[in-house]
C-alpha cells in the first residue's frame, strides 16, 4: 500500500500555482486540498506583487516569476489565473515551462488539476465553468444531516430552507400551497397573539391538514400552543427560551428546537453580543442536561439599522467557538429580517443574506411566505450563494444574470442607421381620446384587463399572465387606435412585470427606480 502510494505521488507533475497576494491563503488551501485528495505532493503556490489576480499580464508574470521564484524552472506546470491577461502560449515560450491559464473560480482549481495530473494538454481553462446546479445537487449529496421521523436538517456547507406562514384570513391554504411548490424542508405556522385558543386549534388543524407530508414547525412564545403542535405532529419548535425547556422535556426526541436568547426579566432580546452569547450558552447547557440532542441556535439576526452589526458580531463568535471545539451545532440565519427591514426585491435580499450566512456558516435559513413565492426567490438564492462559497468566487463570475429582469446589465452594442433624428422630451399627451377604455390590475399572479367599448357598450375581461398576449387579443377584439395599442403595450408590459414579481401595480403610474422616486418627492 505505501509503495503504491509513493508511486502516485512520483508520477504526478511538479505544479506550481500563480496567484494575487490578495488570494494567496485562498489559493493555498485549495493546493493543500489537492494534494490530499489527487495524492500528489508537489502543488505548490507562489504569490506575484500584485494585489489582484487580473493585473497580472504575460509581461509582468515574465518578469515577476523568477525575482519570486527564482526555481520556477523545476515545475512541469505553471497555473496561471484565469482572470489573468496572460497568454499562456507566449509566456511557455519565454519561461521555457509549460503554462496553462487556470479557471477563473478558484474553486474550480480540483478540475484543472486533475486533468493535467491525469495527462490533459489544454493550455487554456478559463472557460470551464461548472453548473449551479452540479455544484448544490454535489454538496447536497455529500452533506451531512440529522433526522428525526423523517424530517430531516442539512449541516452547513448544505443549507435547510425553512418556511413560515401566518393565519391570514382567507389566505392560508392559498399560501401553504404555492410554498409547497417551493419544496421547502419545513413549513412552520407563526402564531399570531391575537389568536384566542380556540381560533388557534381551528387554524393549526387546518394547517396540518394542507401541509400534508411536509414536515411542518410552529413559532410561537406559548409554551401551551408549541405542545399542541407537538401533539399534533411538529417537527420544528421555533422561538424555545431556556425557562420553556423543562415544560418541552417529555418531547425532547419528537423535533428540532430552536434555542433563543431572550433575557426573561425584561422579555427582550439583548443587543450586546456577549450577553446574547451568554443567553445562548446558558440554554443550550440546559437543554443538553434534559436530553435535548436536536438544537438549533438563534442568535436573532437584528436588521439594519436596530444592531445589525452587533447581531453578526454573535454569530461570528459562536461560529469560531464552534470551530475551535469541533462542535457541530446548527446556527438559524434569518433572511425574512433581512428582507423586512429594506421591503425591496427579494432575491437580491435573499442573495445577500445567503453570502453573509455561507461566511458565517449558518444551517437553516429562514423565510416568511407573504406573497408565495418568497420560498422559490430564497431557493434560487441560496443556491447561487452556495456556489459562490463553494467556488470561493463572487456571484457575478459564475455565469448567470443576476440583473431584476435578466436584461443583463450592460445595453446591446447597437447603433441606428442613418435617418432622421426624433428627439422626445417629455411626456407626450395622446391626441384624441379612443373609442374605449381598459381598466388594469394584477391579482394572483395574474393580469386582469377590462376593456369597454364606448360605442356599443361590449365589455370584455381578460386574465392572464402574458402581457403581449392580451394586447395582441384585445387589438384583434375591438377598434383599437395605434396610439391607445401603444398604451396598452406599455401598461401591460407593467403589468406582467407586477404579474411575474408577485408584486403592486398601479395604472399610469411611470416606472421609476427608487433612486428617481425619492428625488421625484
Amino acid at each position: 500500500m505505501v509503495g503504491n502510494t509513493l508511486a502516485t505521488i512520483r508520477r504526478c507533475p511538479r505544479i506550481l500555482l500563480v496567484t494575487g497576494r490578495q488570494a494567496l491563503d485562498i489559493i493555498s488551501d485549495f493546493a493543500r486540498d489537492a494534494r490530499r485528495m489527487l495524492g500528489c505532493e508537489s502543488i505548490d503556490v507562489v504569490a506575484l506583487p500584485v494585489p489582484v489576480a487580473g493585473l497580472i499580464s504575460t509581461e509582468s508574470l515574465v518578469r515577476s516569476l523568477p525575482r519570486v521564484k527564482p526555481d520556477y524552472r523545476s515545475y512541469d506546470v505553471i497555473i496561471v489565473p484565469g482572470l489573468s491577461g496572460v497568454d499562456p502560449r507566449e509566456a511557455s515560450e519565454r519561461l521555457g515551462v509549460r503554462v496553462v491559464k487556470g479557471p477563473k473560480s478558484p474553486g474550480d482549481l480540483i478540475y484543472v488539476l486533475r486533468d493535467i495530473v491525469e495527462g490533459g494538454g489544454r493550455d487554456d481553462y478559463s472557460t470551464l465553468t461548472q453548473d449551479i446546479r452540479e455544484v448544490v445537487e454535489g454538496v447536497f449529496a455529500k452533506a451531512e444531516k440529522v433526522c428525526i421521523r423523517g424530517a430531516c436538517l442539512r449541516l452547513h456547507p448544505a443549507y435547510t430552507l425553512v418556511v413560515e406562514v401566518t393565519p391570514e384570513a382567507g389566505r392560508l391554504d392559498e399560501l401553504v400551497n404555492m410554498v409547497k411548490e417551493a419544496r421547502p424542508d419545513f413549513i412552520v405556522l407563526g402564531d399570531e397573539e391575537w389568536l384566542g385558543d380556540e381560533e388557534f386549534r381551528d387554524v393549526l388543524s387546518k394547517f396540518v391538514d394542507i401541509v400534508g407530508d411536509v414536515p411542518f414547525g410552529i413559532e410561537t412564545r406559548r409554551v401551551n400552543r408549541m405542545v399542541e403542535a407537538l401533539e399534533r405532529g411538529a417537527r420544528l419548535v421555533a422561538g424555545v427560551s431556556i425557562e420553556m425547556l423543562s415544560e418541552l422535556r417529555r418531547y425532547r426526541d419528537s423535533a428540532f428546537y430552536t434555542l433563543i436568547p431572550l433575557d426573561e426579566e425584561r422579555k427582550m432580546f439583548p443587543r450586546d453580543p456577549s450577553e446574547k452569547i451568554r443567553l445562548l450558552t446558558m440554554a443550550l447547557k440546559k437543554a443538553w442536561e434534559n436530553g435535548f440532542e436536536h438544537v438549533i441556535l438563534d442568535p436573532i439576526l437584528v436588521p439594519p439599522p436596530f444592531g445589525f452589526a452587533e447581531s453578526i458580531e454573535a454569530y461570528r463568535v459562536i461560529r469560531d467557538a464552534a470551530l475551535k471545539n469541533g462542535e457541530r451545532i446548527p446556527l438559524l440565519f434569518s433572511l425574512a429580517s433581512l428582507e423586512d427591514a429594506v421591503a425591496t426585491d427579494p432575491f437580491h435580499v435573499y442573495l445577500l443574506g445567503g453570502l453573509l450566512g455561507y461566511e458565517l456558516e449558518a444551517s437553516v435559513y429562514w423565510v416568511v411566505a407573504k406573497r408565495g413565492v418568497e420560498p422559490l426567490e430564497a431557493r434560487a438564492a441560496l443556491d447561487v450563494a452556495l456556489a459562490s462559497y463553494v467556488k470561493k468566487d463572487m456571484p457575478r463570475n459564475l455565469g448567470l444574470d443576476l440583473t431584476l429582469l435578466g436584461l443583463g446589465s450592460k445595453p446591446a452594442a447597437w447603433k441606428p442607421e442613418a435617418g432622421e433624428v426624433v428627439r422626445v422630451e417629455g411626456e407626450v399627451p395622446p391626441s384624441s381620446l379612443d373609442r374605449g377604455y381598459a381598466r388594469i390590475g394584477v391579482d394572483d399572479g395574474e393580469i386582469i384587463v377590462e376593456y369597454v367599448d364606448f360605442e356599443s357598450g361590449r365589455r370584455r375581461v381578460y386574465r392572464g399572465r402574458d402581457g403581449l398576449s392580451i394586447a395582441r387579443l384585445i387589438v384583434r377584439d375591438f377598434r383599437v387606435s395605434p396610439e391607445h395599442a401603444a398604451y396598452l403595450g406599455y401598461e401591460l408590459a407593467k403589468a406582467e412585470i407586477a404579474a411575474l414579481l408577485h408584486g403592486g401595480y398601479i395604472q399610469d403610474e411611470k416606472i421609476l427606480p427608487p433612486h428617481l422616486r425619492l428625488l421625484k418627492r
